[in-house]
């Protein structure tokens, strides 16, 4: 199994996202600090909203670079950040049993009318 998707994978998207030319750039002060600002799990608290992640997508190991970002295993670690804050959430994934599963609909309009 690959460890860097970077190699694995060869994209530019993640040079263009953060304007830089080379990922060298990744450690400079001002791009560790963006990078910060913009990584998720560490922008939640406890006061957050309850949150359905659902992902149905192949728990395989990545074919693309697109299947990278929006891999279910996102969702796996993000649960496991929304547990550490006691953050009320809901995983939904291709191995999720049925009988697990939640009425999204429902959900919502139960949290909406309270």
């Amino acid at each position: 199994v690959p460890s860097n998707w970077m190699e694995t994978y060869p994209s530019a998207s993640d040079l263009v996202f953060y304007h830089i030319s080379n990922r060298e750039q990744y450690f400079e002060d001002d791009i560790i600090e963006l990078r910060k600002f913009l990584d998720m799990p560490s922008q939640l608290d406890a006061n957050d909203p309850p949150v359905i992640l659902l992902n149905m997508r192949s728990l395989a190991w990545p074919s693309s670079r697109e299947e990278i970002s929006h891999h279910p295993r996102h969702e796996i670690y993000l649960k496991k950040k929304f547990d550490e804050y006691g953050i009320e959430a809901y995983l939904i994934i291709e191995t999720t049993p049925p009988e697990e599963q939640i009425d999204i609909i429902g959900y919502f309009i139960k949290k909406l009318k309270k």
